[in-house]
């Protein structure tokens, strides 16, 4: 298992394991399962419908995914993003709220253009803060990443 730390190089990571390959035929190992189990329980006892949190995707996506964008959700659904560094509003419509986030790596686990899934989970909410979807060797632009940090309950 390959961990990617949150970077502006995460892209080219993905790059680099894409060259590299995976030996691996899940996925996601037992303890990887585990983990995501135990991560998305700790993220429904939390409760959290409404919150704020920054988010990006890094692939070969239009422009603009790949900016960090703080991202509102009320009631479950996002319902702004904004550049966190001066307010400005920023495409939303790929911006993902966190049960989405998991969903992703659900549906991932499924994909047979994947050879790995990478996650790294928030220690007091349990959301995924970094999942790298790794592609197979022979397949083009499958891969990305996909990075949250920096939530905070809205009340």
């Amino acid at each position: 298992m390959t961990y990617l730390r949150p970077t502006s190089h995460c892209l080219f990571a993905l790059a680099a394991l894409y060259a590299c390959g995976s030996s691996a035929t899940e996925p996601l190992s037992d303890d990887e399962r585990t983990a995501l189990a135990e991560a998305r329980a700790k993220w429904n006892a939390a409760g959290l419908s409404n919150y704020v949190f920054e988010q990006r995707q890094l692939c070969f996506c239009p422009p603009g995914v790949g900016e960090w964008a703080r991202v509102t959700v009320s009631d479950g659904r996002v319902v702004s993003a904004v550049r966190p560094e001066d307010g400005l509003p920023i495409e939303s419509g790929s911006r993902l709220t966190v049960p989405q986030l998991f969903d992703v790596i659900e549906q991932a686990r499924d994909d047979e253009f994947l050879s790995d899934i990478a996650v790294e989970f928030d220690a007091q909410y349990g959301y995924p803060t970094s999942i790298g979807l790794v592609s197979k060797p022979n397949i083009t632009d499958a891969g990305r990443s996909i990075q949250a940090r920096a939530l905070v309950a809205v009340r």
